[in-house]
């Protein structure tokens, strides 16, 4: 979430501005709304909701732990098993995006700020970087 926020908080509304979905009076109000629409409350709502639900599960009825907390009192095991790979898979797509997007507006930074031209070869090798940097300081005790 927060480097598609850094990434798109400045992309987003210049692009509807640039190419505005519908037709209005104030293009500048429109791109704006249009940018909040997709990174104001409504899926922070979203976020919010979700959390909330893992929480209570978690500190009001005392679940032991979050798997317990997304499927309270259940004793079917294939849907208990569906939900943990579902939770990786989701897990390290949002990671590698993450990490995708970060390194992306790296190198983008650098190219700017430097006034050089560092091709993908760089984007790839910061990716490797960050990734190695992240995975040690997780396994770390």
């Amino acid at each position: 979430m927060g480097s598609g926020l850094l990434l798109r908080a400045v992309q987003e509304p210049v692009y509807y501005l640039n190419h505005p979905p519908v037709a209005a009076a104030n293009m500048k109000v429109l791109a704006l709304q249009y940018t909040f629409f997709h990174w104001g409350f409504t899926p922070w709502a979203m976020y919010s909701l979700f959390g909330l639900i893992v929480a209570y599960n978690l500190y009001t009825l005392k679940a032991q732990n979050m798997l317990q907390a997304l499927i309270p009192q259940s004793n079917n095991h294939y849907l208990k098993r569906i939900t943990i790979v579902f939770i990786v898979l989701i897990t390290i797509t949002g990671v590698i995006a993450s990490l995708g997007l970060g390194s992306a507006q790296l190198v983008g930074g650098l190219n700017h700020t430097f006034d050089v031209s560092l091709g993908n070869n760089t984007l790839l090798a910061t990716v490797f970087l960050i990734g190695l940097v992240a995975t040690l300081s997780a396994l770390r005790d």
